[in-house]
C-alpha cells in the first residue's frame, strides 16, 4: 500500500490560527488520492504549524481506519506534556 505524505506549505495562514487537515476520504473525494493509498502527516509538519502560531489543529475524523490521517516520523509534545 502506498502512502501520500501530507506536506504543508502554508502561504496564507488562517488569521485565527485554526488549521484544518482533511482526512484521506476528503482527498479521495477531491480526486487527489487514489483508492488503496493512505494519508500521512509528519511530526515535523505539525511542529512547524505549532512553531508558526497554530492555536488549534483539527484533523477531520474518519470512521474507517483506511481514511484516517496517520502521524509518522517522530513524536510531538505540546506545552501541556501531551504527546501524539
Amino acid at each position: 500500500m502506498q502512502s501520500l505524505i501530507l506536506l504543508l506549505a502554508v502561504t496564507n495562514p488562517p488569521t485565527d490560527g485554526a488549521y484544518y487537515i482533511p482526512n484521506a476520504a476528503d482527498f479521495r473525494k477531491a480526486r487527489k488520492l487514489d483508492e488503496g493509498k493512505t494519508l500521512s502527516i509528519t511530526a515535523d509538519a505539525i511542529r512547524d504549524l505549532v512553531n508558526n502560531g497554530a492555536k488549534s489543529i483539527t484533523v477531520h475524523k474518519a470512521a474507517k481506519t483506511a481514511d484516517r490521517v496517520k502521524a509518522i516520523g517522530g513524536q510531538v509534545v505540546n506545552g501541556h506534556g501531551n504527546s501524539w
